[in-house]
């Protein structure tokens, strides 16, 4: 559940105006790209100016040439694929499992969100392959 949906943003009319759905996600943008272009810069400086020094500086605030560090920042990084893998959608086949994860994450708001608006419980069925197949499910 997402308040830059289409259908939040017509229920709540908040699709007009200079602060609409497509200024922030133009503003999302430009920020995802600014961190992205600071976070490959300092992975890069980290790398070329000593790796294992400069982890477990990092990791675990020694100055030594063991590989503690790089363990560390290896789990960290497998840490965050498992996470980014569990939530991407394409591990979910329905649309129930995508409520119920905005229902476990939200709680109250995204519950009041979908009963409250006739198109996010919408029994319509579509032609896109994807969706259709997630519509016609529920």
């Amino acid at each position: 559940m997402t308040l830059m949906s289409p259908a939040v943003a017509a229920r709540f009319k908040t699709a007009k105006g200079f602060l609409n759905r497509q200024m922030a996600r133009t503003v999302h943008f430009t920020v995802l790209a600014y961190f992205i272009v600071f976070i490959l810069g300092h992975v890069a400086m980290v790398f070329t100016t000593g790796l294992i020094e400069n982890l477990n500086h990092i990791t675990r605030g020694v100055n030594d040439s063991s590989f503690g560090g790089l363990v560390l920042f290896l789990i960290g990084v497998a840490v965050v694929v498992a996470a980014w893998v569990l939530a991407t959608p394409l591990r979910s086949n329905s649309h129930a499992s995508f409520n119920m994860a905005g229902d476990w994450s939200l709680g109250g708001p995204a519950i009041f969100l979908r009963r409250r608006s006739p198109l996010l419980n919408s029994k319509r069925r579509t032609s896109h392959p994807t969706f259709g197949r997630m519509a016609n499910r529920s």
